[in-house]
């Protein structure tokens, strides 16, 4: 809070629509600095024009951003791209120096949908260009600029939804900052803990401070070492805003065998509700088309082995292929990857998913049965962390367990939903981080 010396922050507002890494892509940013508890300076930024041309200073691409946006740079805008966000986070404070020359000592994430849910708290939040208070519907509409929004030469950007996202910033602000009465306070205060559980707003400072709450709670989106397994599936828009007409739901299955390798499956289902269209989607004109192009990474824990992934060929609308690149097998598979110290494994790949389709990956490997957790003679635990993705509120989640022949079950946490036989199911929606334990004895 600036108390023993001045503080500066980059709050990078985020939207979900289109989606990236660490919870959407990166749209406006402000500088904020705290002196003494006191906010002392806001400094907005449309977040195209952070960057200084000609970028020759700008890091080199990860090859997703080289490959599919076709961006030899790394600009302030795409620099979200590592599903850790600590090293996200390093990685937008960097560039953000470089090109405005300003070191920041933490960097904060808001989505466009918690400025929504604020102005419906309110219920009275005005801006200049919208006659009467806004609703959360008008809100999005003219964030997403769906409705028209007049720029005006003391703004920074010269597109309408950016215009309009840095009034609502400023009322927001403003608002924030006057009497309100306690119900208020607490809702407000309950809607920002739910958007911190969900990692929606994520939160990190430089140096690192080790046991902290952020860490401990995931508020600043870690990607954390577990000794168990491990599933996320982290989707990045390259390029798009289709994110909001496509259901994404994922299918794990896992049969257990504390003495040999242990088969495991995952099945990612993307479902375009958009209206189809008799025409072939194009990467360049996605704003007409409405497809859904998708940089999927899967990471899975780094002790999977024997991995299948299948061939993920490359749409023909794609602009590696009409560009004449050869390679149209966009599949990949990193070991190590760097996405923390996690060291996770990394199965990716790049999919259009046209209006009115349904798209599925299969993935299997094998577990070694070291993955189970020895808890007494003869009593075993399976243990599995889901991560959710920032920015992702509407996975859902089909989670099958298969105990070992012979086995009781002792104990689930939480509860499955449905047994038959020695399959255990669960389906639930992946609002937050999700533990699922199977504790079973072997007779």
């Amino acid at each position: 809070m600036g108390y023993d010396e001045p503080r500066t922050y980059l709050l990078i507002g985020q939207n979900q629509n289109e989606i990236r890494a660490t919870g959407g892509f990166i749209g406006v940013a402000v500088q904020v600095t705290l002196d003494g508890g006191e906010l002392t300076e806001l400094v907005f930024h449309d977040s195209t024009e952070v960057d200084a041309p000609p970028y020759a200073e700008n890091p080199i691409p990860p090859e997703g951003v080289y490959w599919y946006l076709w961006m030899d740079r790394l600009l302030f805008r795409d620099a979200n791209w590592n599903p850790h966000f600590p090293d996200s986070a390093a990685k937008v404070a960097e560039i953000f120096e470089l090109a405005q020359g300003v070191k920041v000592d933490g960097v904060i994430t808001s989505s466009k949908k918690m400025a929504h849910e604020l102005v419906a708290l309110f219920g009275d939040s005005t801006v200049p260009g919208v006659e009467g208070p806004l609703t959360k519907e008008l809100s999005s509409e003219y964030s997403e600029g769906i409705r028209i929004y007049q720029c005006l030469p003391r703004h920074i950007s010269a597109r309408g939804k950016r215009c309009f996202d840095e009034d609502l910033f400023f009322a927001l602000k403003d608002r924030m900052t006057s009497q309100y009465p306690p119900d208020l306070r607490r809702s407000i205060i309950g809607l920002l803990k739910d958007q911190l559980d969900q990692k929606n707003v994520l939160v990190h400072v430089f140096p690192p401070v080790e046991n902290s709450l952020l860490w401990e709670q995931g508020w600043n989106g870690a990607v954390p070492v577990v000794d168990h397994d491990f599933l996320m599936v982290v989707d990045s828009s390259l390029p798009g805003h289709s994110n909001s007409a496509v259901q994404r739901s994922l299918e794990y299955r896992v049969a257990l065998d504390p003495e040999r390798p242990m088969k495991a499956e995952v099945r990612l289902r993307y479902d375009n509700s958009d209206i189809p269209k008799n025409e072939v989607c194009l990467q360049f004109a996605w704003e007409v088309y409405h497809c859904y192009w998708n940089y999927f990474r899967t990471y899975v824990s780094p002790m999977a082995t024997d991995i299948e992934l299948p061939n993920v060929p490359l749409h023909e609308g794609s602009l590696k292929l009409i560009w004449g690149y050869p390679d149209a097998d966009s599949s990949s598979v990193v070991l190590q990857a760097d996405v923390g110290p996690a060291r996770l494994t990394e199965l990716g790949g790049y999919i259009a998913v046209e209006p009115g389709s349904i798209t599925t990956v299969p993935i299997n490997y094998q577990l070694p049965p070291e993955i189970l957790r020895s808890t007494a003679p003869g009593v075993f635990e399976y243990r599995v962390l889901l991560q959710k993705q920032p920015g992702m509120d509407q996975d859902v989640i089909s989670m099958g367990v298969q105990l070992p022949p012979g086995a009781e079950l002792v104990a689930t946490t939480p509860e499955f939903n449905s047994r038959q036989g020695r399959w255990l199911s669960s389906d639930f929606p992946l609002v937050k981080d999700t533990v699922i334990a199977v504790t079973f004895q072997m007779d």
